[in-house]
């Protein structure tokens, strides 16, 4: 990302805000934490905010709107339609073969719960509400993950 798109995300989101003079030092720091995000995200992610809320975004709520429209372009299945395709792969493959899965969260999600277990389980319900729960989770962490700057997830990542 350039310079001049932060710059010029920054001067809509100043018209929009009534925010005429932006300090040069905040500037200077939304350049600097958003710049690893690509043009078109960062631009779409703020006409997104602006037109949700009535306050200026914080840096924070740029980076996780980049985040989510990351993940609807990467065709993520929301919690439901997941539990659906496991559903569905009970029953097209039983508990011998584990299809693969359309996403690396529904995967790590039946991984965490056991694919045997839920082909033999005996509670659909109680499966239902432990599978979104856990999707719902992995979803969250990839999100702050999508969201970290790179610098920390470098930083983290020697630790």
């Amino acid at each position: 990302m350039s310079e001049d798109a932060v710059y010029k995300v920054l001067k809509m989101l100043g018209a929009a805000y009534g925010k005429d003079n932006i300090e040069p030092e905040t500037a200077e720091l939304y350049v600097r934490l958003l710049s690893d995000i690509d043009d078109r995200t960062l631009e779409q992610s703020c006409l997104e905010h602006i037109s949700k809320s009535q306050w200026f975004p914080k840096i924070s709520e740029l980076r996780k709107s980049a985040a989510c429209m990351r993940l609807s372009i990467r065709n993520v299945p929301s919690s439901y339609q997941a539990w659906q395709e496991v559903n569905d792969g009970i029953v097209r493959y039983g508990h011998s073969n584990e299809p693969q899965w359309s996403h690396p969260l529904v995967t790590q999600t039946v991984g965490s719960l056991g694919y045997y277990n839920l082909c033999m389980s005996t509670n659909q319900v109680a499966d239902r509400a432990r599978f979104l729960e856990a999707y719902a989770d992995f979803r969250d962490r990839y999100i702050d993950d999508e969201s970290t700057l790179p610098e920390i997830k470098m930083l983290t990542s020697s630790w």
